[in-house]
């Protein structure tokens, strides 16, 4: 079978299995001593029964009430054929939620009903207990999905908002359309093992074009019999696991329970997991071809909980930390490939909180950074080179200076995308600068760094960097465009003179790929990089400004990923220094000054 990828998504309603540990267990329920098998046993837990008892066991119509250390935790209404749920039964949660069926071995199975306390609906087929199947889900604001679930959650279907606008999810994942169903006309023999075939893409097929066959039994349709065993066409073992529920066309609606492990063609362990309810529960573990581990986890009910460790596949660490009810808590720790350390880091929350520690793939150490809540203390931290050589470093956050950076004119817009970086929208032909007033020193020795791509846009439209930055009759500017090209140029005192003319560069990425601009001031040099490779050199002039920006031209739309300006000589004035003094937001008519080369000399504003 297909290796599978976990997805974490929100459940729908919570569900109080996960408060639960994992076996079947006899708990008396009579003061006679009498039983009823809970297939979801706590610790601490007690039980009462109020209906009919035989040989022992509960039996018949009756009502169940559960506590967990004293305190509430569910009642069942229905019927108890020797001590099991057996037939039709509703269950009524302390959140109120109630569900209702028919009960098969102790299971929610087949067709039922969920009703929350929050006015959700769910109508449709389970699974032990779970929401698996096709169905109906009505959420309380009238929004409505209708399809399949795997697990309680949205697999295939679509959803419809009150205001009839539709969303659809394919496996699981929101789409702009459906995809035709794969739909065979397969009908199993049962009781008898069958070998089936499947071609590359796991799909049913004829035996002559497969590259997988499985053997299996079914004791009724979808239902396997004990252990499936999927193999390579030429006969290697390559999975073994334990299903409740098999879809005929689609794996992703499988229902897995217990052990599951997957196999390299030369017979080494791939992959290892145990499965309680479809979700993930104890150790998962990856492993690389040669044997060597690759991941060690582990999962409560499909959340993670406890160490997650990496490691490359020469055996050496990569990454260790953990995890506290599926979030990051604790100090991850990072290695590089020839076992020196990375960095060292608190997390809490997945949050990193505290010091900060980065090294570079020689040992040497590169930063120290201290941490509040996710963002740099003040924006601020000590970077040294492999030299040991110290800077004052200052990376910009959009996201604690939105009012800044987040603007809207007639001719450009800029927002904050998820990742909290910022989306520059430029609508005409028109160019859009954005100068920060954190400045940077006119004598000593600097670097400022900036990481930028243009989304959309004409290719030989320029983007780049602007630093010295005085007013609009003195700068430097840096830039390149989408068709590999560079330029440098300063404009003193009204006066354009260009430094380094058009020039194709191997090393810029081109069309719509990000670019790593830098921009060092050493002793008397001035060195331009593009993706970590120097493309110019010229001698240093004095800088009439202080401050940097970058500038984006034409109509198009643009992201700015990150700065790091780090500032050699005075690092205890930018200490002082507060971020922001000031904030200018420009823009200026470029289309009658584009030269052949689509180089830009802008007016003034």
């Amino acid at each position: 079978m297909r290796h599978i990828t976990f997805l974490i998504i929100a459940l729908l309603v919570t569900a109080t299995i996960k408060s639960q540990t994992l076996r079947d267990q006899w708990v008396a329920c009579t003061p006679n001593g009498d039983t009823v098998l809970d297939p979801y046993f706590s610790e601490g837990e007690t039980m009462t029964w109020n209906g009919a008892c035989v040989n022992g066991k509960a039996n018949g119509y009756g009502t169940l009430i559960k506590y967990i250390n004293g305190e509430y935790e569910s009642t069942y209404e229905g019927e108890y054929k020797n001590g099991i749920r057996e037939g039709h039964g509703k269950f009524i949660h302390k959140d109120k939620s109630v569900k209702e069926g028919k009960f098969v071995n102790g299971q929610l199975m087949g067709q039922g009903v969920m009703n929350s306390d929050k006015g959700q609906k769910y109508v449709g087929e389970f699974i032990n207990y779970r929401m698996h199947g096709n169905g109906t889900y009505t959420f309380s604001n009238g929004k409505k999905y209708e399809g399949y679930f795997v697990s309680d959650q949205f697999y295939r279907g679509i959803v419809i908002d009150s205001a009839g606008v539709i969303n659809y999810y394919e496996k699981g994942e929101v789409v702009d359309k459906l995809l035709p169903p794969i739909v065979s006309d397969y009908k199993p023999e049962i009781g008898v093992e069958l070998t089936e075939y499947f071609d590359e893409n796991w799909q049913r097929c004829d035996k002559e074009k497969a590259s997988y066959y499985r053997l299996i039994t079914y004791l009724a349709p979808h239902k396997p019999s004990g252990l499936v065993k999927d193999f390579y066409i030429t006969g290697e073992i390559q999975n073994e696991f334990y299903a409740i529920y098999i879809d005929y066309d689609d794996s992703g609606k499988y229902f897995y329970e217990l052990a599951s492990k997957w196999y390299y063609k030369n017979g080494k362990l791939k992959e290892s997991c145990y499965y309680y309810n479809n979700s993930l529960n104890g150790t998962y573990s990856l492993f690389y071809e040669n044997g060597n581990k690759k991941l060690v986890c582990n999962y409560d009910l499909g959340t993670l909980n406890g160490d997650y460790a990496t490691w490359y596949e020469n055996g050496g660490k990569e990454y260790i930390y953990t995890y506290k009810n599926g979030k990051m808590n604790g100090q991850f720790a990072e290695w590089y490939k020839n076992g020196k350390r990375s960095r060292v880091l608190n997390l809490k929350d997945d949050v990193i909180e505290g010091k900060s520690t980065e090294w570079y793939e020689s040992g040497e150490l590169e930063a120290v950074k201290q941490y509040v809540n996710g963002q740099v203390l003040d924006d601020k931290y000590i970077w040294y080179d492999e030299n040991g050589y110290e800077a004052q470093a200052y990376q910009v956050n959009f996201s604690a200076h939105k009012e800044q950076w987040v603007s809207s004119t007639k001719d450009f817009v800029t927002n904050l995308n998820n990742d909290a970086q910022l989306e520059l929208t430029i609508t005409n032909n028109r160019a859009a600068a954005i100068v920060d007033s954190l400045s940077i020193t006119t004598e000593g020795d600097f670097s400022l760094q900036m990481l930028m791509g243009k989304n959309e846009g004409n290719d030989n439209r320029e983007y780049g960097l602007l630093f010295g930055f005085k007013d609009w009759d003195n700068y430097y500017q840096f830039s390149i465009t989408g068709k590999g090209r560079f330029q440098i140029r300063c404009i003193a005192d009204g006066k354009r003179r260009t430094i380094i003319d058009w020039t194709d560069s191997e090393y810029i990425n081109r069309m719509n790929k990000a670019n790593f601009f830098t921009i060092d001031k050493l002793n008397n040099d001035f060195i331009f990089s593009i993706n970590g490779y120097s493309v110019a050199t010229s001698n240093a002039q004095p800088l009439k400004g202080t401050n940097y920006g970058v500038i984006a031209e034409g109509k198009g739309k643009y992201t700015l990923k990150h700065i790091v300006l780090r500032d050699y000589k005075d690092s205890l004035n930018l200490q002082k220094k507060p971020p922001y003094d000031y904030y200018n937001v420009l823009t200026f008519d470029t289309e009658p000054f584009i030269d052949e080369h689509c180089s830009l000399s802008p007016n003034k504003p």
